[in-house]
């Protein structure tokens, strides 16, 4: 019920493996050597096969495109459990930005059966699918094993164990059954490049210590909840959009839209209605829109003049006074850290009202 197969990826994907075995058991073998050059210069017909191209370049150094999109998040850096009870999420749509996939996660978690990823990073994509396969097969030690890198198992450390071998076997058919293009982009990068390189190349470095992730993620908090999401997440179908937040295509509505801290990169105020105008369209009646998640701030912080203008919130107020917009504040990512429940991050909330 999962598969999305593409015939030619298969094809190429499965020489790459037959190469493979060959070499293993003959490694002058001819034929292998034949068929590992052909591999490498055509590469797999895949539909992702740019992003895996330029995964490749960016592994191998002759990348020059970082000013494009940052490298995925491994996990949130926002405090998604502390906004969570905004939002209706039981058995309703949404459309979430987020690279880490945290924020579809612990939407599905909550019940949320439509759910389509936005963000610019074309990586993002194959890294949810990664997560969903681990969920699905793992249980969450083993899942977080497989997926933490810095700060794991403890403070300046290196988790060994990232991207293991062993573990990736457990997962590889329940991802060649979810989606085939990824399962090749994966099984490929990790067969030609070292796993901590992958990890170090592709993703950010801005990887919280383990107190921190759990807390910010319900599906982590504890067994049983992890267990759910993987029982929730076995009919999920998720759609994506590769794309930044300004010239997104959308096509439909949702009941949740969730736009992280987009806002906070330098957007000017008419920029901010503007961004809160395109999204308002696509949302459902009484859907609920997170336009920004505002780190260290609540509705009494002072606003400095050399912070972004989205942290101006007597000013965001006052000119999106008519937009039935809420100040939601709940203990703050530092807070967490620091264990000082008074520290507080926030989000501001657009509610569509329903019309007559």
């Amino acid at each position: 019920m999962w598969s999305r197969f593409s015939s030619g990826a298969e094809q190429k994907h499965g020489k790459l493996q037959r190469t493979v075995q060959l070499c293993q058991a003959a490694p002058f073998c001819f034929m292998a050597l034949t068929e590992m050059v052909e591999v490498l210069f055509w590469g797999y017909e895949m539909q992702d096969e740019e992003v895996f191209e330029l995964a490749s370049k960016r592994l191998s150094g002759g990348c020059s495109d970082w000013q494009q999109f940052y490298n995925i998040y491994p996990f949130t850096t926002e405090n998604i459990s502390g906004y969570l009870d905004y939002f209706d999420l039981d058995g309703k749509s949404i459309l979430t930005v987020g690279s880490s996939g945290d924020q579809m996660l612990n939407a599905i978690l909550l019940g949320a059966n439509e759910v389509t990823l936005l963000d610019i990073n074309p990586f993002a994509k194959h890294y949810f699918y990664l997560k969903m396969a681990a969920i699905m097969e793992l249980q969450m030690e083993e899942f977080l094993l497989f997926l933490r890198f810095e700060n794991y198992p403890e403070l300046f450390r290196e988790n060994v164990m990232v991207f293991n071998e062993y573990i990736f076997n457990k997962i590889r058919d329940m991802l060649r059954e979810i989606n085939y293009e990824t399962y090749a982009f994966w099984s490929n990068l990790f067969l030609l490049y070292d796993r901590k390189k992958i990890r170090k190349r592709l993703f950010s470095i801005d990887e919280r210590q383990d107190k921190f992730i759990r807390a910010c993620n319900l599906y982590l908090q504890n067994d049983s909840l992890f267990n759910k999401l993987k029982k929730n997440i076995e009919n999920i179908h998720p759609e994506f959009i590769n794309s930044d937040i300004i010239n997104a295509k959308i096509d439909r509505k949702y009941d949740n839209i969730w736009l992280s801290n987009i806002a906070t990169y330098g957007f000017s105020y008419e920029s901010i209605f503007a961004l809160l105008r395109k999204y308002q369209k696509h949302l459902n009646d009484n859907g609920q829109l997170l336009l920004s998640y505002l780190y260290d701030t609540t509705i009494d912080s002072k606003y400095d003049d050399s912070w972004d203008k989205i942290y101006n919130l007597p000013m965001i107020m006052k000119m999106l006074g008519n937009e039935n917009i809420a100040i939601k504040s709940f203990i703050g990512t530092y807070g967490i850290v620091h264990d000082i429940d008074k520290i507080k991050d926030s989000v501001l909330v657009h509610k569509k009202i329903k019309t007559k």
